[in-house]
């Protein structure tokens, strides 16, 4: 069985990514190894994975490395399954969705520049409104310090919830929630950049903010 086996070490999201999707596309393996050195870069290994319909598992080699395997075989099992899913969404099809409504691509904690706490009140009032549209979004992404905007602590998560349950896709960062130490965040799920580049250019109207 021919295998493939990339050191990614070091290297920003989305290269991992980007990188195991090219060696998975080349046709020259049944499986393909990524050795990476945080756990973001695990999850969205097994993302990508799932929306491509091939196994994954990992091997934690330490705290800043590890070794992802993915494999032909659909049905192999995920090592330490519950850490991974947790927080993680299947994605369908072979890549990132392509949505027909509107996408919002939310970059900070506050709307427009000047006073920070008038700022807030208007990315919170920004984000009702969003609840309040004739036909919600497709997609909200959260990115940089917007990834407050979906922790626990967020002034904005009722809002969010009641747009995610009308059908928007909550998407936040997952290198974002790590550099700013946040929890997984409260609603939605966590993207890599590739996935949030690819609603961004495929996406039918975009507002960004």
């Amino acid at each position: 069985m021919a295998m493939i086996s990339i050191n990614a070490m070091g290297k920003p999201c989305p290269m991992p990514v980007v990188e195991a999707r090219k060696a998975l596309s080349s046709g020259g393996a049944d499986n393909v190894t990524i050795k990476v050195d945080n756990y973001t870069a695990v999850q969205n290994l097994n993302k990508m994975a799932d929306g491509l319909g091939y196994g994954c598992s990992y091997f934690k080699v330490s705290d800043t490395e590890y070794d992802v395997t993915l494999t032909q075989d659909p049905a192999t099992a995920l090592t330490a399954a519950s850490e991974v899913s947790a927080g993680a969404a299947t994605l369908p099809g072979s890549g990132p969705a392509r949505p027909e409504g509107a996408v919002v691509a939310i970059g900070g904690d506050v709307l427009g520049s000047g006073a920070e706490d008038l700022g807030r009140i208007l990315m919170k009032a920004f984000v009702y409104s969003l609840t309040e549209q004739e036909t919600p979004p497709a997609a909200v992404l959260f990115f940089n310090s917007g990834a407050k905007l979906t922790s626990g602590e967020s002034t904005a998560l009722s809002d969010l919830r009641k747009l995610h349950a009308a059908g928007t896709r909550i998407l936040t960062c997952g290198t974002c929630v790590d550099y700013y130490g946040l929890p997984a965040p409260a609603v939605g799920e966590t993207a890599n950049m590739f996935e949030i580049a690819g609603l961004l250019t495929g996406a039918a109207r975009l507002v960004c903010l």
